[in-house]
């Protein structure tokens, strides 16, 4: 972890809590409404901004530090386009935020949370693995749990693949 990172990390625990800034759920809602916020700020109308979030939830649900090489990936592209550099705009957001009352952040963070806006939203969702196994489970597989993938008798083995990452118990 960057220096920039660790003292971002370490300023979040202050103003949020170690549990709440830990708690992935709700750090996937904080990078949703930063992005929301971002593409706001370059002119995106709501209703596209709704779009893509229902046509990315009509998909199937990815892998977590693959989606963050995307993210990470999409705002170095963008800032590149912008004639910024994402490690420069980084460091100048973390010093903004210092320079702020640690309460001012605490007051805006459970405004959030009073709108439901917390792991509450997201604790009946399942996880990765879960919604995988459901749909391969709905397609007729026969495999769920099996360690290696799947086994030669599943209809599913040939139009699919592997999926050990997805079936291992």
């Amino acid at each position: 972890m960057s220096l920039v990172s660790r003292i971002g990390c370490d300023w979040a625990i202050r103003c949020f809590g170690r549990e709440h800034v830990f708690d992935r759920a709700i750090r996937a809602l904080r990078t949703l409404e930063e992005a929301a916020e971002l593409a706001q700020a370059l002119g995106v109308p709501e209703d596209k901004a709704a779009k893509c979030i229902s046509t990315v939830y009509s998909r199937p649900v990815g892998e977590p530090l693959q989606e963050i090489g995307g993210v990470l990936l999409t705002i170095a592209v963008l800032c590149e386009s912008m004639g910024a550099e994402a490690d420069d705009i980084l460091e100048i957001e973390l010093r903004r935020v210092l320079k702020k009352d640690i309460a001012h952040f605490t007051k805006r963070n459970q405004e959030k949370l009073d709108l439901g806006l917390d792991s509450e939203v997201v604790t009946t969702i399942r996880t990765a693995a879960e919604i995988e196994a459901e749909r391969l489970a709905a397609k007729g597989c026969t495999c769920l749990g099996a360690k290696d993938g799947h086994l030669a008798g599943c209809p599913l083995a040939r139009s699919f693949g592997e999926h050990r990452k997805w079936l291992a118990p």
